[in-house]
């Protein structure tokens, strides 16, 4: 089967890969090592950091192998976050920093609330993702995605 892996480094850095395996592990395996392979590559910044994978996929049969898709935020924005990247579905994705000490008595819903306000300014983010990549003390890196298909709506009114 081929998989279409996300693997990450730093709370910046992602190359979507698709490659060849068995299962989901193995592709996620496989793909790690084709980053790491790949780090001298000017998609990945210099330095040593952990590579991680943010997502594994079924894809098409047809779909060729490779690196299909990348993301380096250079020089990350103000607080040393990375901008909001908007992919090619009309997803946007993002990396925000919420105090621990804020999740305390939420809700899911009130989660998803903090994490859509905290990556767009609005609650309206739709099919809220989140993924923990990093923390400093009690302040957590969380990447947010979602559809701003009502944020969009909201803009054009």
């Amino acid at each position: 089967m081929k998989y279409q892996v996300a693997i990450g480094r730093r709370t910046y850095e992602y190359l979507d890969l698709v490659v060849e395996a068995p299962l989901p592990q193995a592709a996620a395996t496989i793909a790690r090592q084709q980053a790491i392979d790949n780090s001298n590559d000017p998609a990945w910044s210099p330095g040593d950091c952990d590579y991680y994978e943010t997502g594994v996929e079924d894809v098409a049969a047809d779909t060729p192998l490779g690196v299909v898709g990348q993301i380096v935020a250079s020089p990350p924005l103000a607080g040393g976050l990375p901008p909001i990247v908007k992919h090619g579905d009309g997803a946007i994705s993002g990396v925000v920093k919420i105090e621990l000490s804020r999740f305390i008595d939420c809700n899911l819903e009130g989660v998803l609330d903090m994490l859509s306000e905290a990556l767009t300014g609005t609650q309206l983010l739709m099919n809220v993702n989140y993924k923990v990549v990093g923390h400093d003390g009690d302040t957590l890196l969380i990447e947010v995605s979602g559809d701003p298909e009502q944020i969009a709506g909201c803009k054009a009114e």
